[in-house]
């Protein structure tokens, strides 16, 4: 894609990496709904698990801001919304610091 392209946020959004967003949130989710105590205790299994989602949905923004900008996340984000995954807030926060993303 050219820099017009680039620059307007020409970028397709890939349907793969919105599932494996959505799948992070449930997941996290479903940690959360567990046993909440343990998943916020530090050192837990739970927590670990739910600290590896966080990294991983971090890692997601950084690669898309890499490759759109902020342009790119907010297509992305409006796409994991759309699918159904109403608490988006969560990975708004998940985002925050990248880029211009403030969450």
């Amino acid at each position: 894609m050219g820099f017009l392209g680039r620059l307007f946020g020409g970028f397709r959004v890939d349907e793969q990496l919105v599932d494996e967003l959505i799948s992070l949130l449930n997941r996290i989710d479903r940690i959360c709904e567990q046993d909440y105590s343990s998943a916020i205790k530090e050192g837990t299994p739970l927590n670990k698990e739910w600290k590896a989602c966080d990294a991983r949905l971090y890692e997601i923004g950084e690669e898309l801001y890499e490759k759109g900008g902020i342009n790119l996340m907010r297509k992305v984000y409006a796409r994991v919304y759309k699918k159904g995954r109403l608490t988006g807030r969560y990975l708004e926060h998940a985002w925050s610091g990248i880029g211009e993303w403030m969450g």
